[in-house]
């Protein structure tokens, strides 16, 4: 059995599926509680099959049926029906778009937990999920992506745990097997991207390819980076940063080995660059490197009635001629007007993602930016086209990438302020989202 499939395994058996099992089963009693004393919920919720034996259970896949139950809430005398899932789309359709939006931004109390109690929920279904393909499933998942999806969903649980963790046994074990899932993932990330010989094949075997075959491969691999990229990134912002804090709020203190997070942060970014490197090699001849390379010849030169000037143009005029000359200041002409003919087409929102995606390894290797640092990053690119941010000030200040931007403000601004960075919004601006 490889030890990724292994490690994710673990997360939905023995001691830690039994202790992620009661946080889920004591949020569930919390949650009525709370709706209950906020007059939301007037019901006796034990009544109610689903719920009874949810709590009851020591077999987390008999908790899944809870989360698809409608349950009868109550706001200021208006009666509604919704689920543990979709509670805030309900009210919210209740109390009204805008003014939800508005008491969330404020924070206020009862939208606020809400939404927590939501993400929670949503991660403890997911979870049944995974133990329900664990138990069924006996074929080896060694999917990167997919053990990540697990261990988001475990610290997500972890996290959002409205009470206090008191077995610190169990936690120290989630900690342990994590921190093995990494290990494994650092193991097989090295083999799969860091083996120059692999490269080289990779390299010989896209050469041979065909333009649209080409694109293929690149989308092909560029979502398989993503899916790491965006469960990844989730991970290092969620566990990296919060976890020892989520350790001190419900157990105390508890040292967190952070120095296998930091080298499988390393070593995605070189697999990514691998990658750039490898799907570059058919981009070489685009028409802005054609441009870029030809005018470091023509400003070698002076204008074109001092050709004949000996000094200025010997080492030039030794192998380009007058007319070679005029070719090439035709063909940069050429070049600018197709570059400036593409700045004002529109894009479909997949065209957008496509040149945003080649826009990341220019940032990358123009910057020296990890891709966590990023202003192409995969799920920056993502949250735009799915949250219509066709602007610079609606980018920016976009709550999941908002976050981000702060911590690592000074190297994204260098490129939002370069030329690279205004294209990157320019093609936000010419997106044509119908």
């Amino acid at each position: 059995m490889s030890d990724i499939d292994l490690y994710w395994r673990n997360f939905l058996r023995g001691q830690v599926v039994d202790f992620l099992r009661a946080l889920i089963q004591e949020a569930l009693l919390s949650f009525f509680d709370f709706a209950i004393k906020e007059k939301l919920y007037t019901e006796e919720p034990n009544k109610i099959e689903s719920f009874k034996k949810a709590t009851d259970t020591t077999d987390l896949s008999k908790i899944q049926s809870v989360y698809s139950q409608n349950f009868n809430f109550n706001y200021k005398g208006e009666l509604f029906s919704a689920t543990l899932i979709n509670l805030p789309r309900e009210f919210r359709k209740i109390i009204g778009n805008k003014e939800y939006n508005e008491r969330k931004d404020v924070g206020e109390r009862i939208v606020n937990v809400i939404e927590i109690y939501h993400e929670f929920f949503v991660a403890a279904r997911d979870f049944g999920f995974h133990r329900n393909k664990d138990a069924h499933e006996k074929k080896e998942i060694n999917s990167i992506g997919y053990a990540l999806s697990v261990a988001s969903n475990v610290m997500k649980i972890i996290e959002l745990n409205p009470n206090r963790i008191r077995n610190q046994d169990r936690i120290i074990a989630v900690k342990q097997n994590l921190n093995g899932l990494i290990k494994s993932i650092l193991e097989r990330t090295n083999e799969e991207f860091l083996q120059s010989d692999d490269i080289e094949i990779e390299k010989e075997k896209i050469s041979n390819l065909e333009e649209s075959e080409i694109a293929a491969k690149m989308d092909q691999m560029s979502r398989s980076m993503e899916h790491i990229e965006l469960t990844l990134g989730w991970y290092i912002d969620n566990f990296e940063m919060k976890f020892e804090k989520i350790i001190q709020d419900k157990l105390g203190s508890l040292d967190i080995e952070n120095s296998n997070i930091n080298e499988l942060k390393e070593v995605i970014s070189k697999s990514k660059e691998n990658i750039e490197e490898i799907l570059s090699l058919q981009k070489i001849e685009k028409e802005d490197e054609l441009e870029e390379k030809q005018q470091e010849i023509i400003e070698d030169v002076e204008p074109e009635e001092n050709l004949n000037h000996p000094k200025k143009n010997k080492a030039f005029m030794s192998f380009v001629s007058k007319d070679s000359l005029t070719s090439i200041r035709q063909e940069i002409k050429s070049a600018k007007e197709k570059k400036e003919k593409k700045q004002k087409e529109l894009l479909t929102p997949q065209q957008a993602l496509g040149e945003m995606w080649d826009l990341q390894g220019k940032f990358s290797r123009a910057f020296n930016c990890e891709n966590w640092a990023n202003l192409a990053q995969g799920p920056w690119r993502h949250l735009a086209i799915e949250n219509t941010l066709n602007t610079k000030e609606k980018f920016l200040a976009f709550d999941k990438i908002k976050n981000r931007y702060d911590q690592h403000k000074e190297i994204i601004d260098k490129q939002i302020n370069s030329e690279l960075g205004e294209e990157f919004f320019s093609i936000l601006e010419r997106i044509h989202w119908n």
